[in-house]
């Protein structure tokens, strides 16, 4: 699932020119022409990332960026604050209303999208009750520069999939309470997860045995035991097709 950003910008041409640049990058976006517009998109739409403009008319990005971080729905949305205003004490004003980083403006493309990089992590769903695989997962997601989530058994995959909406899930066939295909297949089921795309990691390695994980909603298969150059190319291969 593509990422969505908020461009919150009063300038309507520099909003055109942005909504081209993230959607070349693979992004959605989503757009506000004032702090009070900002406000209530962020709060309906809960977007991966707000670029917010400071200086705008109604509500100016300061404001709105108090009132985003004091809702409990979008208080941990990163947010950017894109601005003229440079001065020491305007860029320690936006880092104690909330702003997890900031841009002068004028910007370059390759500077927007590396701060916008930064902000938004990929984040994975590691499905695993193997301490020392989850170990092997962790380390192998964190250097590619994922985020991780951790859910030990089907059951707490399917719950965790529907509330925290990963990118990715790396999914281990035999676990507990419930095993690895039912839990793909009731990701598949539900429309709020029948998009995330799913490699199936597992120790059962026949023919029958790989058909049997994509017959049940798998994106790919990977035997165990593997090596961290196959799990990162899949796991790339997986999240580029995702984004596309």
């Amino acid at each position: 699932m593509k990422k969505k950003v908020l461009i919150v910008d009063d300038n309507p041409d520099l909003i055109s020119i942005l909504q081209v640049l993230l959607k070349n990058k693979g992004y959605d976006t989503v757009q506000a022409a004032n702090g009070r517009q900002a406000v209530e998109i962020a709060t309906a739409q809960l977007p991966d990332l707000i670029v917010m403009d400071i200086m705008m008319p109604q509500m100016n990005g300061l404001q709105a960026a108090r009132l985003i971080r004091k809702n409990p729905k979008t208080r941990s949305i990163p947010m950017l604050a894109s601005t003229a205003r440079m001065s020491p004490a305007d860029t320690k004003e936006c880092f104690e209303i909330g702003f997890n980083d900031h841009i002068a403006k004028p910007f370059t493309a390759t500077q927007l999208v590396s701060r916008i990089e930064k902000l938004i992590k990929k984040k994975i769903l590691i499905v695993e009750d193997n301490l020392d695989i989850i170990y092997i997962h962790r380390r192998i997601v964190q250097n590619l520069g994922y985020d991780f989530i951790l859910a030990v058994n089907g059951k707490e995959a399917v719950e965790m999939a529907a509330t925290q909406l990963p990118d990715l899930i790396l999914l281990d066939i035999m676990l507990p309470e419930m095993d690895g295909l039912e839990a793909a297949r009731q990701i598949r089921k539900n429309p709020k997860t029948h998009f995330i795309p799913i490699l199936a990691v597992t120790a059962r390695i026949t023919l029958e045995d790989k058909e049997d994980c994509l017959r049940n909603g798998c994106d790919d298969y990977l035997p165990k035991p593997f090596t961290h150059l196959q799990l990162n190319s899949r796991i790339e291969k997986l999240l580029k097709q995702d984004s596309k």
